[in-house]
């Protein structure tokens, strides 16, 4: 197994998820959804260092389970290809819709009401994963 390359492909999965996750409200007619911020207003609330906080914490997450992906694949449980990068990124998305309640109640902000209808957010989440998976395994299987 390669591990740079798994770190490389975490992270720009990664932003290539955050991307999507913030482009996909914009699609129905409505503001950006920045998930930096939400992750790293938990942390700070000042918005600056909040999104960079939360971009620290989202590649650090995204390079740990591009490296988790990348262990099965190398232990035969599917292989770095479109297909099975869709597969892992839509059951990562399913989780972390099932989790956004969850993380809804404990976040230190969770009083404010989001500007987002749930299903917008929640849809927003799963093809960002989608896409992370996708990216994933694109550069894995390209680059190791």
């Amino acid at each position: 197994m390669n591990v740079i390359v798994a770190i490389i492909a975490g992270v720009v999965g990664t932003a290539a998820m955050i991307v999507t996750i913030m482009v996909g409200p914009a699609v129905v007619d409505m503001s950006r959804l920045d998930v930096t911020i939400f992750v790293g207003t938990a942390f700070t609330p000042d918005e600056r260092r909040a999104r960079a906080v939360g971009w620290l914490i989202l590649s650090f997450n995204g390079s740990v389970l591009a490296i988790i992906c990348a262990l099965l694949w190398e232990a035969g449980f599917g292989s770095a290809t479109w297909l099975w990068g869709l597969i892992f990124g839509a059951v990562l998305g399913i989780v972390t819709v099932l989790l956004l309640p969850l993380m809804m109640r404990i976040h230190p902000r969770a009083e404010e009401k989001p500007a987002w209808p749930a299903r917008v957010i929640a849809l927003s989440m799963w093809l960002g994963h989608l896409v992370y998976g996708l990216v994933v395994a694109l550069i894995y299987g390209a680059l190791s």
